[in-house]
C-alpha cells in the first residue's frame, strides 16, 4: 500500500507562488515513486486517510487541477486549525446517526498520510518511462483486487468532489460522485469496516462531516461502470469483505450484527434488473444458505423479534408461520442503531421498507391487521422510512396497501419532502399520483424550495406541471411545531444558522445557491428561474454562489449584466496589479469575496461607490478587548455571580438581554453582532453593548431574597442622560449560580486538604446539620449544599476537574462532555534482577498541573512559578444578526499553570518483561476542565553480563575442558538473587549441548510461585595443540573406526 505524507503532497504547490501553480497537477505513482515522495505503508505507523474521487478526463484524475487544489486548501486548513467543518443537517435533525469527529481528528489528518489512486496505484498508461509491461500490468492489477484492503488499513475516508465538468462536457459533483460504482463500492467498504469519519470537500473552503443513511442507499453493483467487468469484481470483493465481517461476529458471538449482515448482503450485492446472477459469473461469490432457524430466539437485541428478522431476510415461508403463531406484528425495536443506521421503533413493516423488496411479504403483514401507517419514533411511518430508503417498488407497494402520502412526523415533515430532499426523483411521481399535496410548506419552505437546498433537480419539471412557482420566495416561520424546531436548530447548530442567513426570503434558486447545490442551479435556471430576485437581506443567487464554492462555469449563468461587467473590469485590472499589493475585499453586492484585490486602486477607479465596502485583511470579525472602568475587572464577584444565567427586559423596547454564565450577553440587537460583554462587583453591574459603549446599573450585593420584580438602574457611562432600566423576567441557566461556590468553602477546608481529611470533616458536619436534629430550612438546605460539596471531592476525577476548572467542568462531565489530556509513554530502564526479584522505587516526571486558586489569590505561596494556562478549544456563541451560533474557538486560558517533578512510586512485579508497563492513572498533564492521562512507563531490560531472558526462562553459557567432557564435571552458578545452582554432568557432554534446570529461571508475572528453567550452552575447549605422548594415548583408547565407502 503506496501512500503520501500530507507534506510531500502540499509541496506540490511549491509555496503557493501564483508562476508556480499554473504549472502544478497531481502526479502519476511511477513518477512520485522514483523522487522518492512516496512510503510503502506498514498497519499501525501512522493515520492514512483515504481519498475517493471521481476522475474528470480518461487520461489523468484532474487536469484543471481543481480537486488538487480544494484538497490542499482543506489540509492547510486543517493543519492551522482554520478548519470550519460544518455538519449534515439532516444527520442533525434525524438524531445525530453518525460518528464524531473531534478536533484531533482534523490535525491526524493534516499530519499523516494519504491514499490516492493516481499516485498510490502504478499506472499503465505510463509504460513509456522505461518500466516493463508485463511487471507494470501485474502490479495495477493487484493494487485493484486489494482496494477494498486499502479502505480497511485507512483510518478517515475523504469523498474529493468539487463541482467541475467532465471532458465530456457533464457537470461532476457530489451527485455525480455517488453514482459510481467504485466509488459507492468504497464507501460501502469503510462503512461495513467500523463506519470511519467521513469527510466531504466539495470546494476549496467547503468540506462537510457526512452521515450516510447506509446501507439502503449504496448498491455497488448496480452503480455505474466504464468496464462492464468492474462490476463482478467489485461483487467478488464485496463479498470477500462481508465474510470476514461475518466471521468476525460469529468468533465474537454477536448473533444480532450476524443476523443483520446476513440481512444486508443481498442488497448490496444486487445486481441491475435484466443482469444475470452474479454468483454464476463472479469468481469467489456464492449464494447465501439461510439456514438459521428464527423459531424460538432467545437472544432478541434491542427489542427485535424473529418476524423482524424473518421479514429482513425477505423468508415469506418463515414469515407466514410465524403470523400463523401469533407473532406480534406492532412490535418495535427499542432505540435507534447507529451502527446500521437504524431510527427506533421500527415495526416488522418497517424493517420490511428497509431491507426487503418481497412484495407478498408485504401483502401477509397488511393481512395480519398491520397498520400501514403505524408511527416509529418520532412518528416515522413506513411510507417515509421508504421514500428515506428511496425504493421504488416499496413506495409504490405501500400506497397501493392505502398509505397515506399526506402522513406527518413529528416535526410535521411528509413523505413528498423527504422524497424530494434525498434526491430520489423516481418516488416523486408515484406520490403525487397518490394526491400527495405538492403545496405544504415545511416551516414557511415549499416543495421547490426543498428541491433546491437538497434535492439534483430530477423532479423539478414534475412538481412544476403540479403548478408550483418557481419564482416564490419563501420565508421560516414559527407558526408550527417544525418552524419552532428549525429555530431551535439554528441557534445550535451554526450551518443551519448559516443557511438561514442566506435562504430567509429567498426563491428556489436562492436556496439552492445557499447550499452550492449545482445540479439544482443548472436544473432551475433551465427552467427559466429569475435569476435577480434577492433573499431578505438583498443578496442575488450569484453573491451568494460566489461564497458556497459554485463553479466558475455556473457562476456565468446567475451574472446579472451588472455583475458580469465588475467581474470583467476586476479579471481585467487584477492582471496589472503586483501580487504584493492585493488584499481582500469585501462586496456588498457584485464580486465574490474571495476574489484578491488591491485596495487603494480600487477605492480609487470606483470612487467609494455606494455599493462596495472595503476591509483589509480579510474582513473577519475579532471581538476587541473591553476596556473597563480603571479598577473594574474582567471577573464577576463572588457575591454578585448570582446575576449569572438570568434574562432581564431592556427598558421597555420589547426585547429581552441574557447575561450568561462566560461573561456573554445573548441580545438581539445590532450593536451585540460582535459580541456584548457584562462584568459585576461591588454592587454595580457594567454592560459592554457595542457601539453604545458602557452602561453602570447599581445591583444587589449579595443576592437579594425574592427575584420578581427587581429592577436595576443606571446609565450609560459615555452619555449619563441616557438612562437603563433592567427588570428581572427569568432565570433560564439555573446551574449558572452554582458554578462559582468554593466546595472547600463549604466544608470549611484547605484547598490541599487529602482524602482523610475530606471525609472527617464531612462526617462531622453531616451530624452537625443533619434534618433529623435540625428540621428548619436553613439547615436542609446547608445539610444538602455540603453532602453536594462532599459527592464531587469524595469522587477521584470529579474532584480533578473541579481543582482544574471548577464546577463548569464537572458539569460538563455529568453530561459527558469531559475530555482528557493525552497520555505520557515513557521508558524506563531496570536490570534483570529487578525484573527476577521485583523492586520498588521513585522516579520523577515533568508534569504541567493547574495552579489551584491562583486567580483569586495570585501572592499565595503555592502560586509561586505559575504562568498563563495553554490556550484552550471551547464552543463559543457568536452573535450573527439576531441570532446566536456556535462555533470551536481557541480562547485564551484564564487559570494559572505551573511545571512541577511529580513523583512516581513504580513498584516492578516479580516476572515482568522488557516491554510491559507500568501505568500511573491521571498522572499527566493536567489543562483545565480535563482530566489527566496516565503515565505509562515501558520498561527496558538491561544488558545482564552473564544471563540472557528469552520468556521465562534463563539462558547462560558455560565451558568445560576436553576431559570434563568425556569424563563429567559439576559446575556452581550463582542465580540472580543470590542462591547457588550446581549444575552437574557424568556422561559425555558434547559441544554446545544446552542442558536444562527446571524451576530455575523467571519467576512467572501472574503465578510468582512458578519458575521458568534455566538453560545452559555448555562449551567445549579444545587444547590447541597434543604432544607426541597425548597423541599416542588417545589413539590407543579411541583405535580408528573409519567404514570403507
Amino acid at each position: 500500500m503506496w501512500v503520501i505524507s500530507v507534506d510531500n503532497f502540499l509541496e506540490l504547490d511549491a509555496a503557493g507562488h501564483a508562476s508556480v501553480r499554473v504549472n502544478m497537477e497531481l502526479r502519476p505513482h511511477q513518477e512520485l515513486l522514483a523522487a522518492g515522495k512516496l512510503c510503502e505503508y506498514e498497519r499501525g505507523t501512522g493515520f492514512v486517510t483515504f481519498v475517493s474521487h471521481q476522475w474528470s478526463s480518461s487520461s489523468h484524475p484532474d487536469p484543471s487541477r481543481i480537486q488538487l487544489l480544494s484538497l490542499q486548501t482543506a489540509l492547510r486548513n486543517m493543519r492551522s486549525g482554520r478548519m470550519q467543518l460544518s455538519q449534515d443537517g439532516v444527520a442533525f435533525v434525524r438524531g445525530n446517526l453518525k460518528r464524531r469527529m473531534c478536533p484531533d481528528d482534523l490535525k491526524a489528518v493534516a499530519s499523516g498520510w494519504l491514499w490516492i489512486d493516481y499516485s498510490s496505484i502504478p499506472q499503465v498508461g505510463l509504460h513509456s518511462l522505461g518500466l516493463d509491461r508485463s511487471q507494470l500490468d501485474g502490479e495495477f492489477t493487484n493494487a485493484v483486487m486489494s482496494l477494498h484492503t486499502y479502505v480497511a488499513d485507512s483510518s478517515f475516508f475523504v469523498i474529493l468532489a468539487p463541482c467541475q465538468h467532465h471532458e465530456k462536457g457533464h457537470l461532476m459533483s457530489y451527485g455525480s460522485w455517488k453514482s459510481r460504482g467504485w466509488c459507492q463500492f468504497e464507501l460501502a467498504v469503510n462503512i461495513l469496516l467500523g463506519t470511519k469519519p467521513v469527510l466531504l470537500i466539495s470546494s476549496e473552503t467547503a468540506v462537510k462531516h457526512l452521515c450516510f443513511r447506509m446501507f439502503y442507499h449504496l448498491a455497488p453493483c448496480c452503480a455505474e461502470f466504464t468496464k462492464e467487468s468492474d462490476r463482478h469484481h467489485i461483487a467478488a470483493a464485496m463479498q470477500q469483505v462481508v465474510e470476514i465481517q461475518a466471521e468476525e461476529h460469529r468468533i465474537s458471538g454477536r448473533s444480532h450484527e450476524s443476523q443483520m449482515l446476513e440481512c444486508l448482503r443481498s442488497k448490496l450485492l444486487r445486481f441491475p434488473t435484466g443482469s444475470s446472477d452474479p454468483s454464476c459469473q463472479a469468481p469467489g461469490l456464492r449464494r447465501v444458505a439461510r439456514t438459521r432457524s428464527f423459531l424460538n430466539l432467545t437472544d432478541s437485541h434491542n427489542g427485535w423479534t424473529d418476524l423482524h428478522y424473518a421479514v429482513a431476510r425477505s423468508s415469506e415461508e418463515i414469515v407466514a408461520k410465524l403470523l400463523a403463531m401469533r407473532a406480534d406484528i406492532h412490535a418495535q425495536t427499542r432505540s435507534p442503531e447507529v451502527d446500521f443506521f437504524l431510527r427506533g421503533g421500527l415495526t416488522p413493516l418497517h424493517i420490511w421498507t428497509c431491507f426487503s423488496t418481497s412484495v407478498p411479504i408485504a401483502e401477509l403483514l397488511i393481512g395480519a391487521q398491520a397498520d400501514v401507517n403505524f408511527p416509529a419514533q418520532r412518528r416515522w411511518t413506513p411510507l417515509m422510512v421508504a421514500c428515506e430508503v428511496g425504493n421504488e417498488l416499496v413506495v409504490r407497494t405501500l400506497l397501493r396497501l392505502r398509505a397515506d402520502p399526506n402522513g406527518q412526523t413529528r416535526l410535521s415533515t411528509r413523505p413528498l419532502s423527504v422524497a424530494v430532499c434525498y434526491d430520489f426523483p423516481s418516488l416523486v411521481d408515484p406520490l403525487l399520483e397518490a394526491r400527495a399535496d405538492p403545496f405544504y410548506e415545511w416551516a414557511g419552505i415549499g416543495t421547490l424550495h426543498q428541491l433546491g437546498a437538497a434535492g439534483s433537480g430530477g423532479s423539478l419539471h414534475r412538481l412544476l406541471r403540479e403548478g408550483l412557482d418557481l419564482n416564490s420566495r419563501a420565508y421560516f416561520n414559527l407558526s408550527s411545531k417544525a418552524g419552532v424546531a428549525h429555530f431551535l436548530y439554528r441557534l445550535w447548530d451554526r450551518d443551519i444558522h448559516r443557511d438561514y442567513q442566506l435562504m430567509q426570503g429567498g426563491t428556489p434558486l436562492v436556496f439552492a445557491a445557499a447550499r452550492g447545490n449545482c445540479e439544482a442551479l443548472q436544473a432551475l435556471l433551465e427552467a427559466q428561474a429569475n435569476i435577480h430576485i434577492p433573499n431578505a437581506w438583498g443578496k442575488t443567487a450569484y453573491q451568494i454562489s460566489a461564497q458556497t464554492g459554485v463553479p466558475d462555469e455556473v457562476l456565468r449563468l446567475l451574472r446579472s449584466p451588472a455583475e458580469a461587467a465588475a467581474y470583467d473590469a476586476y479579471e481585467a485590472v487584477s492582471l496589472l496589479l503586483p501580487s504584493k499589493f492585493t488584499s481582500s475585499l469585501r462586496l456588498k453586492e457584485g464580486l465574490p469575496s474571495s476574489l484578491p484585490l488591491s485596495h487603494g486602486f480600487f477605492e480609487e477607479l470606483f470612487g467609494g461607490a455606494q455599493n462596495i465596502h472595503f476591509e483589509m485583511g480579510g474582513g473577519g470579525r475579532r471581538q476587541q478587548p473591553v476596556q473597563w472602568p480603571q479598577g473594574v475587572s474582567d471577573e464577576v464577584s463572588k457575591t454578585m455571580s448570582w446575576l449569572k444565567g438570568t434574562e432581564w427586559a431592556w427598558n421597555n423596547d420589547g426585547f429581552t438581554i441574557k447575561l450568561t454564565r462566560d461573561g456573554d450577553i445573548e441580545a438581539p440587537i445590532q450593536q451585540c453582532q460582535r459580541g456584548c460583554k457584562w462584568t459585576a462587583e461591588k454592587g454595580k453591574l457594567y454592560l459592554s453593548v457595542g457601539n453604545a459603549g458602557i452602561f453602570e446599573l447599581v445591583a444587589p450585593d449579595p443576592k437579594p431574597s425574592r427575584l420578581e420584580g427587581q429592577r436595576l438602574k443606571g446609565n450609560s457611562k459615555r452619555n449619563p442622560r441616557e438612562r437603563l432600566t433592567l427588570t428581572f423576567n427569568r432565570i433560564f441557566d439555573h446551574e449558572a449560580v452554582d458554578l462559582d461556590k468554593d466546595l472547600y468553602e463549604v466544608l470549611g477546608l484547605a484547598e490541599d486538604a487529602d482524602e482523610a481529611s475530606i471525609k472527617k470533616v464531612y462526617r462531622k458536619l453531616s451530624i452537625q446539620y443533619h434534618p433529623d436534629k435540625n428540621p428548619d430550612e436553613a439547615s436542609k438546605a446547608k445539610f444538602a449544599e455540603i453532602r453536594d460539596a462532599y459527592e464531587v471531592l469524595n469522587d477521584p476525577d470529579k474532584k480533578i476537574l473541579y481543582d482544574t476548572g471548577g464546577m463548569a467542568a464537572v458539569k460538563d462531565s455529568e453530561k459527558g462532555k469531559v475530555e482528557s489530556t493525552s497520555d505520557v509513554n515513557s521508558e524506563i530502564e531496570v536490570g534483570l534482577e529487578d525484573l527476577y526479584l521485583g523492586t520498588e522505587f521513585r522516579a520523577t516526571v515533568k508534569r504541567g498541573v493547574v495552579c489551584r486558586g491562583c486567580r483569586k489569590n495570585p501572592n499565595s505561596p503555592n502560586c509561586k512559578g505559575c504562568r498563563k494556562c495553554k490556550n484552550q478549544i471551547k464552543v463559543v456563541q457568536v452573535q450573527m444578526g439576531p441570532f446566536l451560533t456556535q462555533q470551536q474557538q481557541e480562547v485564551p486560558s484564564k487559570e494559572k499553570c505551573k511545571d512541577i517533578d511529580a513523583p512516581l512510586d513504580v513498584h516492578i512485579e516479580k516476572g515482568m518483561a522488557s516491554g510491559d508497563t507500568v501505568t500511573f492513572p491521571r498522572m499527566a498533564e493536567e489543562r483545565p476542565g480535563m482530566l489527566p492521562g496516565s503515565v505509562i512507563l515501558k520498561l527496558k531490560a538491561k544488558k545482564h553480563p552473564r544471563f540472557e531472558r528469552r520468556g521465562s526462562d534463563l539462558h547462560t553459557d558455560l565451558k568445560i575442558s576436553l576431559r570434563e567432557s568425556l569424563l563429567g564435571w559439576s559446575r556452581t552458578i550463582q542465580h540472580l538473587d543470590g542462591h547457588e545452582v550446581e549444575i552437574k554432568q557424568t556422561d559425555v557432554t558434547k559441544h554446545l549441548q544446552v542442558l536444562k534446570t527446571r524451576s530455575e529461571g523467571m519467576p512467572h508475572r501472574d503465578d510468582p510461585a512458578s519458575f521458568g528453567d534455566l538453560h545452559v550452552k555448555v562449551a567445549v575447549e579444545f587444547p590447541k595443540t597434543l604432544t607426541p605422548q597425548q597423541r599416542e594415548a588417545i589413539a590407543q583408547v579411541f583405535p580408528d573406526e573409519r567404514s570403507e565407502l
